[in-house]
């Protein structure tokens, strides 16, 4: 595995913890009768369902993660050039903090009840 594939690996790694994270905040939320403190009441039904996406979305991750970090399977020996650099240094740990922060604040915020 070269550096590109490992930070991709790294990568789709983040989005995945991400997306499960979220959607895993949702679903304390419904357990735990929060989720109407945080969301008008007419949009749970659909705050719900989005969690089954995020979900979705984030076992997505979770197999090009594991392409990515296990040979890439079904990957063309040609290059086009067209493939898109994983995000690299600090801008790209900041990005995935702006999402990071706000989940960890609310999963805190949830074990205190």
């Amino acid at each position: 595995m070269n550096r590109t594939d490992l930070a991709r690996a790294v990568h789709y790694g983040c989005r995945t913890a991400i997306l499960a994270g979220f959607a895993t905040y949702i679903l304390l939320l419904v357990r735990h009768g929060g989720l109407g403190e945080k969301v008008e009441p007419g949009m749970t039904v659909i705050v719900k369902l989005s969690a089954i996406g995020l979900y979705a979305l984030a076992v997505c991750q979770l197999f090009m993660l594991v392409e990515s970090a296990w040979g890439g399977y079904g990957r063309q020996e040609e290059d086009c050039g067209c493939e898109e650099s994983p995000p690299a240094g600090v801008g790209a740990w900041l990005k995935y903090g702006i999402f990071l922060i706000p989940l960890a604040i609310g999963m805190l915020q949830l074990w205190r009840l």
